[in-house]
């Protein structure tokens, strides 16, 4: 039985990883035009769609600090999603260069959380295994501004 809850929580974890994913990109293609299209200036633009990356940047060493210092991966993970649902939240509701700002940020927090996953997946691995999460997770992680991310999964799973 413990097996099976396994198998069920690295599958769990990867189905989260996909949409997790998915709900962080599924936008970018499109804010650019869309925030041109509603009439915010070229600059507020170019600091909207700075302030993802700042924030990440900004953010990642203190919460992987934490997350080490605090063990409980699972919490982090998610604060990432409920991070990355707040700013689609956002996004809809208000003013798009507030929405997409405060957005931008919750994503990018979001983000920073990155290796929380990667820390929980390689966490259902005993020591000699975990050269394959390592591995896989390292494919994912490269994939995952791509449109293959979706047949790797797909690969991966079958």
């Amino acid at each position: 039985m413990q097996r099976d809850s396994l198998v069920f929580q690295k599958n769990l974890l990867i189905a989260i990883v996909v949409l997790f994913w998915f709900a962080q990109y599924v936008y970018v293609p499109f804010q650019t035009p869309y925030l041109i299209g509603m009439q915010v200036s070229s600059s507020m633009v170019g600091i909207i769609i700075g302030i993802y990356g700042f924030s990440q940047m900004a953010l990642r060493m203190p919460i992987g600090i934490m997350a080490d210092k605090n063990g409980h991966h699972k919490f982090f993970i998610i604060v990432g999603v409920a991070s990355s649902a707040l700013a689609s939240i956002f996004r809809i509701l208000l003013s798009p260069e507030i929405g997409f700002f405060i957005g931008n940020i919750l994503s990018g927090l979001a983000s920073a959380m990155w290796i929380s996953f990667m820390v929980l997946y390689a966490s259902y691995f005993t020591k000699c295994e975990r050269k394959a999460p390592k591995f896989i997770y390292g494919d994912i992680s490269s994939l995952k501004n791509n449109d293959s991310i979706s047949l790797f999964f797909i690969v991966l799973y079958f």
